[in-house]
């Protein structure tokens, strides 16, 4: 073989290699690159997660934000784990927001990619979630069946507190429901397992809840005795909200009891507790409660100031039901005492405000402060009241018809009187011609006898 020949081989071997390097370069940059993009993909999906968890409780609009940026570098590169946290922080912030079907959405999507990632506690965390959010749009039978779900699993993770508050969620829906047995058995398990980790807090709720059970059943005694009990945990925490409700709770009892002045006083004992914590949602809902014990005993005077006073700051606060309930019993009360007008004016506020509520509830579907039960009982009412209505605007041009007929009858009987009168004066007006026709004719007899 010449050199030549040697020369050109050794050319093109060298001339291939140096492709085959290059290639081989270019490819595992290629692949180092995209290793690169997926770290700095996950560390950003990471970062905004970071930034959505620490504005949930600060700002769920600014949870939204970041959290869809996030959800937006996970699903670059398929990171389930991320997916699943921005899909969760989401569903925090909509329901945060109030917008539970939104909330809903993210939770469920938030599930299924935590399903793939296979961590129980997680899973059980969202179904919990998934949960409440039913019960908030009335959807028990869903509720339920996600929470039972949610016990079976903390039951095998040896969860206990987290499973005494499922205890107390399904205790909730069967409340709901008026299974008043099976509520009591929920909530006395929840009781039992608060009670062996010593959760004061907790123990103090379930005392409440289980004589609610008890008020519902119309076993007041038993009711008040567990309502004692919270109050006592509560006093030893110093949680004044709660001492609040227990003591409106137990005012409450004593008025379907009937023990009215005993009612009053713990109203009254809750509202000084509120006075000093200016607390307005509460402090209207006193006033409320306080007015409609004045109405029971029939110092009507007494329970519209307290109505009127509820109604005002209620109107402050934007309290809408509360304003509802003001207009009802304002109406009632003017009812009772005879004043249609009033009644009738106070009815068409009630209208208007029982209007714009469902509006609301159409549109949003639930409520912090407006549960079905609540809606219903006002659509109840309204159909009462409608009948109510007319007879007031009957008895109204009733009583237009007696004041124009009075009016009337007056009239003629002025006219009757003028009438009289004139006839009188005529009559004496004769009687004195005739007298002095009399008086002539004897004259002229006496000159005819000269």
């Amino acid at each position: 073989m010449s050199d030549m020949n040697i020369s050109k081989i050794l050319c093109v071997t060298f001339i291939a290699f140096i492709f085959s390097n290059f290639s081989f370069a270019s490819n595992s940059n290629y692949k180092t690159n995209s290793k690169v993009n997926l770290v700095v993909d996950t560390i950003r999906a990471e970062y905004f997660n970071d930034i959505a968890y620490k504005n949930l409780s600060v700002s769920p609009d600014s949870t939204i934000k970041y959290a869809f940026t996030a959800l937006k570098f996970a699903r670059k590169y398929n990171n389930i784990k991320e997916q699943a946290n921005a899909l969760n922080y989401l569903g925090i912030a909509f329901y945060n927001k109030n917008d539970d079907e939104k909330a809903l959405n993210y939770y469920q999507k938030s599930l299924k990619q935590t399903l793939k990632l296979g961590v129980k506690r997680d899973i059980a965390n969202l179904m919990q979630k998934i949960g409440i959010v039913y019960y908030k749009l009335n959807d028990l039978k869903k509720s339920l069946l996600y929470f039972q779900q949610t016990l079976n699993i903390y039951k095998k993770l040896g969860y206990e507190n987290k499973q005494a508050h499922i205890l107390n969620n399904i205790a909730d829906i069967h409340f709901s429901w008026e299974n008043y047995n099976q509520a009591n058995n929920f909530y006395n398990k929840a009781l039992t397992g608060f009670k062996k980790l010593d959760n004061k807090s907790e123990i103090a709720n379930s005392f409440f809840r289980i004589g609610k059970v008890y008020q519902a059943i119309k076993k007041y005694d038993k009711a008040i005795q567990y309502f004692d009990d919270s109050f006592k945990k509560y006093k030893e925490l110093e949680d004044n909200q709660e001492l609040i409700k227990i003591l409106n709770q137990k005012g409450e009892v004593y008025k379907l009891k009937g023990e009215l002045k005993k009612s009053l006083i713990y109203y009254k004992k809750a509202f000084v507790i509120q006075q000093k914590f200016s607390d307005k949602i509460e402090f209207a809902i006193s006033l409320h409660s306080m007015g409609n014990v004045y109405k029971e005993m029939k110092k009507y005077k007494k329970a519209t100031e307290y109505f009127q006073r509820s109604l005002n700051v209620a109107k402050e606060t934007n309290m809408q039901i509360t304003m509802l309930d003001n207009y009802k019993s304002l109406y009632d009360i003017y009812y009772i005492t005879d004043n249609p007008k009033k009644a009738l004016g106070y009815y068409q506020k009630y209208v208007v405000i029982k209007d714009s509520v469902f509006s609301i509830q159409k549109s949003k579907i639930s409520i912090k402060d407006l549960t079905k039960s609540k809606l219903l009982q006002s659509e109840n009412e309204v159909k009462l009241l409608t009948k109510e209505k007319e007879l007031f605007l009957l008895k109204i041009e009733k009583q237009n018809i007696i004041i124009y007929s009075g009016v009337i009858v007056l009239i003629i009987i002025i006219i009757f009187v003028i009438i009289l009168c004139l006839q009188h004066k005529k009559k004496k007006q004769a009687y004195k011609i005739i007298n002095d026709k009399e008086k002539t004719i004897k004259q002229l007899k006496l000159q005819l006898k000269n």
